[in-house]
């Protein structure tokens, strides 16, 4: 089988990293795997991973050369690689379009990945324009392609409601490494930040996560326990405004912003609970990442809610942008003893039923073969 996926996931192009090796073993598993990489500027040559994978960036001038750049790859490969059985797409909407165009071209299976939540609830549509548009795109894609790869059932169960047939949706989550979070030593956060309990948040400050909300339900949380501290590790587009927002709702020592680190484990280690306020997410690895730290958590019912964490068991779980339920998850995550100690019981358990990582690179690759199955039906 000659697999042809269209990626934006730049890092493939360094044969060293660890996307690149996650695409040599599912070339070994496929046959072989050819892949389109959107990519503005740079070198155009192929770049061979291995005898089975080959990469091939666009090099597009701009972003609406990609199209172009796209098609010509996809006729390198199959001159070098043969006649293709599927494209997958990592997304159902610019990539996802771009892989509709070339399976239909060479008469081969579309197979999409939705790796976002981006149907079960409105919040991602409103943010911008362009994903008003996009929504439809995706939406119809989705329904016509011959498979497609969701991370959660979350996304499955919105994807069904909304007319992609069941049969064609494959539950494969991206599998987390967690050796980093089980073995590091925890900074003392308390010291640094000087206060007596410290609530973790950890990401990119974008629309998504709705960091407003978190800020609003920590300051209903900040009026009764004055001794605890929010630490915001990240940057992002709306790091400025978020900022402007603490100094607003809460006093200087109540809140504290660290650049990203390469370590986030031993952040993670330190802190007393991690909070996540999310409007939605598709798996939500960083909750994974604080059930596998040891640090109870305070989240919006958003990614793998529902199937890794449980309610009251392994998180405190709040409605999305429901800041007084937010609050109250935040206080009982920090000052429930009862909760903490369910937590630490609860939570190797919650661990063990997580893929390992050939389990689910597994899933993935069945979910391909299922979609080459349907074509050629």
């Amino acid at each position: 089988m000659h697999v042809l996926m269209v990626s934006l996931e730049r890092t493939v192009l360094n044969p060293d990293s660890d996307a690149a090796a996650r695409m040599r073993r599912y070339a070994a598993a496929l046959g072989r795997l050819s892949l389109v990489v959107l990519t503005r500027g740079g070198a155009a040559a192929p770049v061979v991973l291995d005898a089975r994978t080959i990469a091939y960036p666009t090099a597009s001038r701009t972003r609406a050369g990609y199209l172009a750049g796209a098609l010509r790859a996809a006729r390198h490969a199959a001159e070098k690689g043969g006649a293709l059985s599927v494209v997958s797409a990592q997304d159902p909407f610019d990539t996802g379009a771009v892989a509709w165009l070339i399976a239909r071209r060479r008469r081969a299976a579309l197979h999409l990945q939705e790796h976002g939540d981006f149907f079960s609830l409105p919040h991602w549509r409103r943010e911008a324009y362009g994903n008003r548009v996009r929504y439809p795109l995706g939406l119809t894609l989705l329904r016509h392609a011959d498979g497609v790869r969701v991370v959660s059932d979350r996304i499955r169960a919105a994807l069904v409601a909304r007319g992609v047939p069941a049969a064609r949706i494959a539950v494969a989550p991206m599998h987390t490494p967690l050796a980093a979070w089980a073995h590091a030593e925890g900074d003392d956060l308390r010291a640094r930040v000087g206060a007596a309990r410290v609530l973790l948040w950890m990401g990119r400050m974008v629309p998504q996560k709705n960091l407003p909300l978190l800020l609003r339900a920590f300051a209903r949380v900040r009026r009764q326990h004055e001794g605890v501290a929010l630490l915001l590790v990240g940057a992002g587009p709306l790091a400025p405004q978020v900022r402007a927002d603490a100094a607003r709702l809460l006093p200087p020592e109540a809140v504290h912003f660290d650049a990203w680190t390469d370590a986030p484990a031993r952040l993670m280690k330190g802190a007393d609970a991690y909070a996540l306020s999310s409007d939605y997410e598709g798996w939500g690895r960083v909750l994974i990442e604080a059930l596998a730290a040891g640090i109870p958590i305070a989240t919006t019912d958003v990614g793998c809610v529902g199937e890794v964490l449980e309610h009251d068991v392994t998180a405190q779980v709040a409605p999305v942008r429901a800041e007084a339920a937010l609050a109250r998850a935040i206080e009982r995550a920090l000052y429930d003893e009862g909760f903490r100690t369910r937590f630490l019981r609860a939570r190797e358990a919650a661990l063990a039923r997580l893929p390992s990582r050939e389990e689910a690179e597994g899933r993935f690759v069945e979910s391909i073969r299922a979609a080459s199955a349907v074509r050629e039906k």
